[in-house]
């Protein structure tokens, strides 16, 4: 939650990042026209034409900057905590500047002044941005998708930078942005998602079988594959199976655009004629137990599932009747010689 001190508007960084997501106010209600691959192309020249205008900072600054960043940090931590001792609560200026040992107007200070180092951080490192999220335009994302994502990593590598420790934020801030755009991938990607570490396996998996690739010259085995990630056989073929990527049905095949794999695949149901013949042959055999005296024709219904129900044993057909086991069986028998001696009228559905 932020604190109760109004400061000054200023531009967020964020804000910057082009995004297919989410329209503009003035834009809804008003028909949308569907962009191209050459407007994402513009898109994303405007943007790093108006990132590289950022100058970049020196180490110094950069040092200055995250002891600001980390200062805001603490006093929204300290917020925080107040906040959640108050019920969660809007915790005032004046308790949190008390909380804090502040005057009010050196909070107020220090709180414009960390979110004014924390937006020039992020403002100077979007070009980082840009280039991590460019190594992963081959994985199911559009480049912006992934620059937005990149720039949510590089915002909490801010939050999290520790300037006591010596090292350029570039080198800290990869990692988040790297992390930030890897995980959108595995979420997002996918149509059926996989769990983090799961895709965390796959990529080393991949990976073992472009290096094995190049040094073979061929495909690697399952085995081959597994010895060199150090994987059980059985582990690794798993791995791959979930690899498998969903197809659309809608998908267009051929040379045209007017055929679709649906029209392609063939159904696992029975063919128009094959119903008709069933249904067909179904009634000739009501026909033909008709003939039959009504209780041999109620024990094979029973016994054969005839009516929809399914096929009863000896004893359940004799619990429901009330006769014996034995008078069952020879009631069936004496149904199925009555019934081969009528069987004239299916013997062309056998000949078929």
């Amino acid at each position: 939650m932020a604190p109760a001190i109004a400061a000054a508007p200023v531009a967020t960084p964020l804000k910057a990042v082009p995004s297919k997501a989410a329209p503009s106010k003035a834009s809804v209600g008003k028909p949308v026209a569907v962009r191209s691959a050459g407007a994402d192309v513009d898109l994303v020249r405007s943007y790093l034409r108006d990132i590289g205008r950022v100058p970049l900072l020196s180490h110094q600054q950069e040092i200055t900057l995250g002891r600001q960043v980390q200062e805001l940090m603490d006093l929204e931590a300290q917020e925080a905590e107040l906040s959640d001792q108050r019920g969660g609560e809007t915790v005032p200026a004046a308790e949190l500047a008390k909380a804090a040992g502040l005057s009010a107007a050196q909070l107020k200070r220090k709180l414009q002044a960390g979110r004014r180092a924390k937006e020039r951080m992020v403002a100077a490192n979007l070009r980082l941005v840009v280039s991590v999220a460019k190594k992963y335009t081959k994985r199911n994302m559009e480049l912006l998708d992934l620059i937005q994502e990149g720039t949510i990593g590089l915002v909490r590598g801010v939050e999290k930078f520790d300037p006591t420790r010596g090292y350029k934020f570039s080198t800290y801030a990869y990692w988040w942005i790297r992390q930030g755009i890897t995980r959108a991938i595995a979420e997002k990607s996918r149509t059926i998602r996989l769990p983090i570490h799961i895709t965390e396996m796959l990529n080393k998996l991949k990976k073992g079988q472009r290096e094995l690739s190049q040094e073979l010259g061929r495909t690697p085995s399952v085995t081959e594959l597994a010895g060199f990630v150090e994987l059980p056989e059985e582990e690794v073929k798993d791995l791959m199976c979930r690899a498998r990527q969903p197809v659309s049905l809608e998908m267009k095949v051929g040379d045209g655009d007017d055929t679709e794999l649906l029209d392609l695949l063939a159904g696992d149901g029975e063919l128009p004629s094959e119903q008709v013949e069933g249904e067909c042959l179904k009634g000739d055999l009501g026909d033909l137990l008709g003939q039959l005296p009504e209780l041999q024709e109620r024990v094979l219904r029973m016994r054969y599932g005839m009516d929809g129900e399914d096929p009863m044993s000896l004893t359940g057909i004799g619990r429901v009747i009330g006769i014996s086991r034995d008078r069952v069986r020879n009631l069936e028998r004496d149904g199925l010689a009555g019934l081969r001696r009528l069987s004239d009228q299916v013997e062309a559905y056998v000949a078929c």
